[in-house]
């Protein structure tokens, strides 16, 4: 079994216990890591649409980035995970990812002025760090 399925199959059985048992994903998340096993969304993720080149960069310190062909555009102030979601305040509002099992993450909606919009066109990220 590869280190990809094994993650993979770990994944699943971590969204089985988190939805079966009706535990939180912070707690759920504490066993696994005293298993030895990390979930983490921290990392960089990358979409390249139409030629372009899109980087998201979310940080250690609960920070993020996001980069437009190389150049950097764009600086977050916060992101928290809530359950299978990421959310990324921005300047407009804030944007909601859903976790995928393999570590992307996909575009799923957006809260602006406290009410959540589902995203008309989903878009997944790839992790790549």
């Amino acid at each position: 079994m590869s280190e990809r399925d094994l993650r993979t199959l770990l994944m699943i059985l971590f969204v089985l216990l988190a939805v079966g048992c009706g535990k939180t994903y912070i707690e759920e998340t504490d066993k696994l890591e005293a298993l030895g096993v990390t979930l983490s969304v921290v990392g960089s993720y990358e979409v390249k649409p139409e030629g372009n080149t899109f980087k998201l960069v979310l940080l250690e310190n609960g920070k993020g980035e996001s980069y437009m062909n190389g150049r950097k555009v764009k600086a977050y102030n916060k992101w928290k995970i809530l359950g299978r979601e990421v959310h990324v305040d921005d300047i407009t509002g804030v944007m909601v990812f859903g976790i995928e099992a393999n570590g992307d993450l996909t575009s799923i909606a957006k809260i602006v002025d406290g009410k959540r919009e589902g995203e008309a066109i989903k878009t997944t990220w790839r992790k790549f760090k």
